[in-house]
C-alpha cells in the first residue's frame, strides 16, 4: 500500500476562538473545519470526533485488510478489537 498524504494520527478535537472553529491538533493546530452557520452543538461535536477518528479508522481498516489476506475470510481479534477502538472514538465514547 502507498503511504497516506494526509496529516499522520494521533488526531484530537480542539475548539477555537470566538469565531467557533473545529481544528484539530496534531503537534500544532491546522484548522481543517469551520462551524461556518450550524448552531446545533451536538452535531458539531459528533463531526469534530469523527473528523478526530479519521487516522485511526484508516489505520483499523489497513490491519483488517491486511489481516484478511487473499482469501478475505479470516480477520483476527486484534484487528477486530482495532476497528471497535476506532468506531468507539469516532462515535465520542473513547
Amino acid at each position: 500500500m502507498s503511504e497516506p498524504k494526509f496529516t499522520p494520527g494521533r488526531w484530537a478535537p480542539y475548539f477555537a476562538g470566538p469565531d467557533d472553529t473545529w481544528v484539530i491538533s496534531q503537534g500544532a493546530i491546522a484548522k481543517i473545519a469551520s462551524r461556518g452557520t450550524a448552531t446545533d452543538t451536538e452535531e458539531l461535536d459528533a463531526n469534530a470526533h469523527l473528523i478526530s477518528a479519521a487516522p485511526d479508522l484508516y489505520e483499523a481498516l489497513e490491519q483488517i485488510l491486511d489481516d484478511m489476506g487473499e482469501d478475505g475470510l479470516c480477520v483476527c481479534p486484534a484487528a477486530k478489537k482495532q476497528a471497535q477502538a476506532a468506531l468507539a472514538k469516532a462515535e465520542g465514547r473513547a
